[in-house]
């Protein structure tokens, strides 16, 4: 009696193909997720208004929110996605808090 060979089954190579398609859409997902947090970046400068800021400060501003997309790029998953918008919105933040005590500080002297 000769001896079966086992031939690759077919389960296999669906699970293969399910598990690249997976792995694009999963990539895919994250790129489509870094650009909505760039986007919202300029979302939030822009809400704060240019009119609010000295010239400096807003090329300040402008600055942080640029090198926020920049890591945005660079990053490997979602949690440092929102890490890097966060980060850019704290910056943002201790501008304006430095702003406006500086100009509480001109008022009082």
């Amino acid at each position: 009696m000769k001896a079966k060979t086992k031939k690759p089954s077919l389960t296999l190579l669906g699970l293969m193909l399910v598990m690249l398609f997976t792995f694009a859409a999963c990539e895919f997902d994250l790129v489509a997720y870094k650009e909505a947090a760039k986007a919202g970046l300029d979302t939030y400068a822009a809400s704060k208004g240019e009119e609010n800021y000295s010239g400096n400060n807003w090329t300040l501003v402008a600055g942080f929110v640029a090198e926020g997309k920049s890591a945005i790029d660079v990053v490997a998953d979602k949690d440092d996605v929102d890490a890097a918008v966060d980060d850019a919105k704290k910056v943002n933040q201790y501008i304006a808090f430095t702003a406006i005590m500086c100009y509480h500080y001109r008022i009082q002297s």
